[in-house]
């Protein structure tokens, strides 16, 4: 593991909620602070609406004749008010909760009854910004360590309310921090990319450098490294200053390495002063004051904290007086040093913390608190400004806490193992100090994480992003894991074959065993009859050309010699695919300025002589004839287009000509002569002439495909292709990475497959397996070796077959599979039998085992030129992109991801499409990668050129501009809902507005929406959890579209819908439409006002669909003859749902009545639909009259926004007044 690969950041992600929740009905708080006193009331009125019992204590001995097997017991931790009480709230609160946690493990290993849990409850909305809380993170996860299923959990809620939810469903995690509604639990990221572009400390010659600790340990090895870096004057304070530790079986060996050390720091000319000052004591801050002023040294402008005492004391034996002795040093002397130096008034503050206060270690229940104060101090400190940060290290072996005991060292070793850790040396250390120290960040996690086993679970939650997993097929040779210096990485490939235009085309055939040899063109070729004897592989549409996309004239375009234009839009797709335009950024021109992070890119492309220049007869020549037909300027086109600097030459080597481009390549980058290179190479049949000579001269056959290594072998099939391949040296990729090219300084048996140039002629073919079972095969390999060739499947592309063949291993690496070999029947007889010398050619599709995905890619050249390429498989995927997203099994719920395509042309587009829609077919896209994909095309593509186009009509004028977005809320469609939990699983976003949804409803004492909104209402169910669950998926749709990037032009209500439509614009609160969803009114008993004032008929509604338009009537008219009918019969029109649909409200008797003549007229032959709405009640007419007064308050309690952004709010139903339009909903 690199350094690099050590380092890492917290973060927080939103939790796994478990589908049972957790059941009690009493909850017993211990909360001994005056200051909880007003939160605690908050929390026991939000419980008691919920019907639960609410018990306060102020000491841990009162918990236990309080226990039931219901309850749950919440410890309130102590408030500090001002930064003077921290330390006693701290010391205070640790204490209250061990002892809670040791009087419930006591009793759980008592009772036979199911276990009590503890759980601890800290609120972000008091306190001095969180200080006095910093410690139970700490605490909280050892504390899970020491009793799991006794310890619930620390929860931190951000919002004065006591999280209900979360704690019966946020279940099995020790920190639960809750943020806007959302459980969620912490995990380690890389901090790959920052360490990529660091910088380096500066440290002042006139300036002193405070080291607390400083006498042993890693303070000392902090302290020296300052010295060796420049810094000039050195402050260590130490409990012990320069005193020989004392006692029987005192050793002085760290005294003798203190005073050497000092007189090797004084030697180098540093001004080096030792205090003996205990950090631990009330008096620290004074001591060392006077001390400074004292000495007279420059000012002090940087403070390592590494003091401390070690602690191991487990929860059975953790006394009051050893959190208190453990917790002075670190929490006391920060505390000091934060008096002594406010915020702003150094260059940098380091504390010196332990991964210890994350991972849980047993036995750290003082220790790991004290630890995590001084993240919380870094946290805040650089809150108002200060570069401060926390470094959690994991154990320096034989420093420290691991130079303890022999006994304490093991059992620390274990717990390490058993999460899957492990120590660093010294060395690995100070590498990974000098490389953090200058991050822009408040803390910083340095660990070796243990590479697992592929099966092997987990060893703890916070490490699951991180955690690597070794490959479950190993090869008996060691992994190929180190690259020879100077290796090439290949970051993208692009390609076009008789296959198909990209490399999956190619894939398809390969692994098909197909070929795609056929008879010379007739279209391309008119008048060349077929004789059944020529052959080859063609591309299709050679002589299509983007012309606008790449900037030409329609005459310079019609100039290039067709190899130009392929090669400027297979290049292009050859960087797209190595990210250089992700996120829609435009290819740079380079500049010949020098500057470490500038890139100069040269260009190599294979190319034999084109015989396009036979036909300039048939084209008038123009001023870009001359340019557009000479193969120099192949290369040197692509260099002008895209900007690039670097070297630029056209090779031609004959067939070997792209393989020796691609070798030039590396050798320009070893050089230094480039950063990075682009190489390929292009053959295109243009014309018969060359085809003939070749066909005269015996090098072709006249059967059709190539039959390379058979019996059958009588000459190669010509093929056409182009193929080009970017590369950079592999400590400078920045995205993907498809293999790494290097140059010998391998092991030959570790060699598993040899892409042979394999031009299926009788005699070729025999001279190059000889060679290669000379240096590669042989009895001694421990593994077979593969030999293969493309040219069966797509011909012999001559001067591009080398990069085709390298595009064939790649394609082989990145799938894991070495495809069968096509065209191959009976082995040539010429070439003596492969299996001795563990040797065989592949007859159907094999796996290629990770551990064995060594290559070697061979490639002759008629005039004399061989190259090869040993191709070794990629580095594993860097995890710490900030574009990553989570690879895991899809939902089964999740039925559609939003692809984004974009083109410079419709029919692009729609070719793209087209594309899309038959790897979906054809099931070539794995469905756990769908997500993927649509992530990769919404971030790698340039999506600007086309929405220009669609926001700019007046320049296309066969284009319509966007349309705008409108966002309509339905009304009230019965009591039966649908279950949300497809979108409640799939969506992330709707889990958070959901999960807000359900705070609001615990705040005001309403019902909760779970499990009820996922699994639906069947139309049975309480009415106000109805309209509750309603009103929520509504706001969650709404918001979540808003999230991910909907613009809407205008938001609308239907109805019921309205309250969501004001909601989701922010015209009201949350709680507000809430309260209005649900007829909340808190002073009736019975929170619904429906329930007490509607009266007993809730009335009824019937939607009817009639000929308005063509009768030329209206609703009213319509129902004219029922009105004569049934005089006294009070009906209203609540709706007109469109020209011809609107509902009908009344009492229940009269809609009936309705209902009854409805169904006459429609048996009389009236073209009528009707329904009557079942479950709701007759909303929008005057059946709601009863409760307009209550209706009146309600809506006077509620705080509308005068202003609600760009959206315009357009009420569906046009109601006289604000208490009319809360009526009737």
């Amino acid at each position: 593991m690199t350094i690099n690969e050590m380092i890492h950041r917290l973060d927080w992600m939103s939790a796994e909620l478990s589908t049972e929740p957790l059941n009690f009905r009493k909850v017993v708080f211990l909360a001994a602070d005056e200051d909880s006193r007003e939160r605690l009331s908050r929390y026991q009125a939000q419980l008691a609406s919920e019907g639960l019992t609410t018990v306060f204590i102020g000491h841990a001995t009162e918990i236990t004749p309080l226990l039931t097997p219901d309850t749950i017991v919440v410890h309130i931790p102590h408030v500090a008010r001002e930064k003077s009480g921290v330390y006693e709230a701290v010391t205070k609160s640790c204490t209250s909760l061990i002892a809670a946690a040791q009087v419930l493990y006591h009793h759980n290993q008592d009772s036979r009854d199911r276990t009590s849990r503890l759980f601890s409850l800290i609120s972000r909305d008091s306190g001095t910004d969180g200080l006095e809380y910093a410690p139970l993170y700490g605490l909280a996860r050892v504390m899970k360590t020491e009793m799991a299923e006794g310890f619930g959990g620390l929860f931190d809620e951000d919002q004065g309310h006591f999280p209900l939810s979360a704690f019966k469903y946020a279940q099995g995690f020790d920190v639960v921090r809750i943020c806007q509604g959302v459980p969620q639990t912490a995990s380690l990221q890389p901090f790959q990319d920052q360490l990529n572009d660091q910088k380096q400390l500066q440290l002042r010659e006139n300036s002193t450098y405070l080291i607390t600790g400083g006498t042993r340990g890693i303070g000392l090895e902090i302290a020296t490294w300052l010295g060796e870096r420049g810094a000039h004057n050195l402050l260590l304070v130490s409990r012990g200053g320069l005193t020989p530790a004392l006692g029987r079986n005192a050793k002085n060996a760290d005294h003798e390495k203190l005073v050497s050390r000092i007189a090797k720091l004084k030697d180098m000319g540093i001004s080096v002063h030792v205090l003996s000052i205990d950090f631990g004591k009330p008096e620290a801050e004074t001591l060392l004051r006077q001390a400074i002023d004292e000495l007279n040294i420059p000012r002090i402008k940087g403070v390592v904290h590494a003091a401390g005492v070690a602690g191991f004391h487990t929860l059975q034996h953790c006394s009051p007086s050893d959190v208190a002795d453990v917790l002075a040093p670190k929490v006391r002397g920060s505390l000091a040093l934060d008096t002594l130096f406010p915020p702003g008034t150094l260059d940098f503050f380091f504390f010196m913390s332990s991964i210890g206060q994350l991972i849980g270690f047993p036995g750290q229940l003082s220790y790991a608190p004290a630890n995590g104060f001084m993240d919380g101090l870094a946290a805040h400190r650089r809150r108002h400004g200060d570069n401060s940060m926390s470094i959690l290290w994991t154990a320096w072996r034989g420093v420290g806490l691991a130079a303890q005991t022999k006994s304490v060292t093991r059992i620390l070793t274990r717990a390490m193992e058993a999460r899957g850790i492990a120590a660093v040396s010294t060395s690995e250390a100070m590498d990974a100090w000098s490389r953090i120290v200058s991050l822009e960040t408040d803390h910083v996690v340095v660990v070796p994480v243990l590479k697992l086993e592929a099966d092997e679970p987990l060893r703890h939650p916070l490490l699951k992003d991180i955690t690597m997993r070794k490959k479950r097929m190993q090869s008996t040779a060691a992994p190929y894991e180190t690259y020879p210096e100077h290796a090439v990485a290949v970051v993208g490939m692009a390609c076009r074959t008789a296959a198909g235009d990209t490399a999956d085309d190619l894939w398809q055939v390969i692994q098909a065993d197909r070929s795609m040899t056929r008879e010379i063109d007739e279209t391309r070729f008119p008048g060349v009859a077929k004789d059944g004897k020529t052959w080859g592989n063609f591309m299709d549409d050679v002589d299509s050309f983007d012309h606008q996309f790449f900037k030409k004239s329609k005459r310079e375009a019609a100039a290039l010699d067709p190899h130009q234009r392929v090669l400027l839009e297979t290049t292009y797709h050859a960087l797209e695919s190595a990210g250089s335009f992700s996120g829609g950024q435009k290819q740079e021109a380079e500049t010949h300025e020098k500057s470490s992070d500038s890139e100069i890119t040269s260009c190599f492309i294979g190319m034999n002589a084109p015989d396009y220049a036979l036909n300039v007869a048939c084209h008038p020549i123009s001023p870009y004839t001359g340019f557009g037909l000479l193969r120099s300027f192949v290369a040197g086109r692509l260099s002008h287009h895209f900007g690039w600097t670097g070297p630029s030459q056209t090779i031609d080597t004959s067939c070997s000509s792209a393989m020796v481009a691609i070798h030039q390549a590396c050798r320009a980058i070893e050089a230094g002569e480039c950063t990075r290179a682009v190489a390929g190479g292009v053959n295109l049949i243009t014309n018969m002439v060359t085809y003939n000579a070749m066909r005269v001269g015996g090098f072709i056959n006249e059967t059709g495909p190539c039959k390379t290594f058979d019996a059958r072998a009588d000459g190669y099939c010509r093929g056409e292709a182009v193929g080009v391949v970017p590369e950079c040296i592999i400590q400078r990729r920045a995205g993907p990475c498809w293999a790494v090219l290097g140059r010998a300084g391998v092991n030959p048996k570790e060699v598993s497959y040899v892409e042979a140039h394999g031009t299926g002629t009788r005699a070729g073919d025999p001279v190059e397996v000889e060679g290669i079972r000379q240096i590669l095969g042989g009895k001694d390999r421990h593994s077979p070796l593969y030999i293969g060739a493309v040219k069966p499947n797509i011909g012999h592309s001559e001067p591009a077959s080398g990069v085709v063949s390298l595009i064939k291993v790649l394609l082989m690496m990145k799938y894991g599979k070495i495809p069968g070999q096509a065209e191959f029947l009976t082995l040539n007889p010429s070439i003596p039998a492969l299996e001795p010398d563990m040797m065989t050619i592949p007859t159907s599709l094999t796996d290629w085992c990770d551990g064995l995905r060594l290559a070697v890619v061979n490639n002759f050249g008629a005039s004399g030129n061989n190259a090869a390429a040993v191709v070794a498989p990629p580095p594993p995927s860097s995890q710490s992109s900030p574009l990553s997203i989570a690879s895991a099994t899809p939902s089964p719920s999740v039925s559609a991801w939003p692809i984004f395509i974009s083109a410079a042309s419709k029919a692009s587009l729609a070719s793209y499409c087209s594309k899309l829609k038959i790897q979906i077919q054809q099931g070539s896209l794995a469905p756990e990668l769908t997500s993927h994909l649509a992530f990769a095309l919404a971030t790698k593509q340039n999506l600007s050129d086309l929405q220009a186009q669609l926001s700019e009509p007046e320049s296309h004028t066969t284009s319509e501009g966007p349309k705008p977005i409108v966002l309509l809320f339905s009304g009230q469609n019965g009591n039966a809902i649908l279950p949300a939990k497809p979108l409640y699983d799939s969506s992330l976003l709707f889990q958070t507005h959901l999960h807000q949804c359900e705070e609001v409803m615990q705040s005001l004492g309403l019902p909760s929406l779970f499990p009820a909104v996922l699994q639906g209402i069947d139309g049975d169910g309480d009415l106000v959890l109805c309209h509750a669950v309603m009103f929520s998926i509504q706001y969650s749709c709404g918001k979540s579209w808003i999230d991910s990037g909907v613009k809407p032009e205008a938001i609308c209500g239907h109805s019921f819908g309205e309250w969501a439509a004001l909601t989701v614009s922010g015209a009201m609160t949350l709680e507000a439409g809430i309260k209005l969803a649900t007829g909340f009114v808190v002073h009736l008993l019975n929170y619904c006002l429906i329930f007490q004032v509607w009266g007993d008929d809730p009335g009824s509604m019937v939607a009817i669909e009639a000929d308005l338009v063509g009768t030329d009537t209206t609703p009213s008219k319509h129902l004219d003859s029922f009105h004569k009918k049934h005089p006294e019969a009070k009906l209203e029109v609540a709706c007109y749902n469109g020209p011809n649909n609107y509902v009908i409200a009344g009492s229940t008797t009269h809609i009936d009545l309705l209902e009854s003549y409805l169904n006459e007229q429609r048996s009389s032959g009236e073209k009528l639909r009707f329904k009557v709405l079942e479950g709701t009640h007759a909303y929008h007419s005057y059946m709601a009259d009863a409760i307009i007064d209550e209706s009146e308050k309600l809506s006077a309690s509620i705080p509308f926004q005068v202003s609600v952004g760009s959206y315009l709010i357009v009420p569906i139903c046009f109601l006289s007044s604000l208490a009319l339009w809360i009526t009737y909903h």
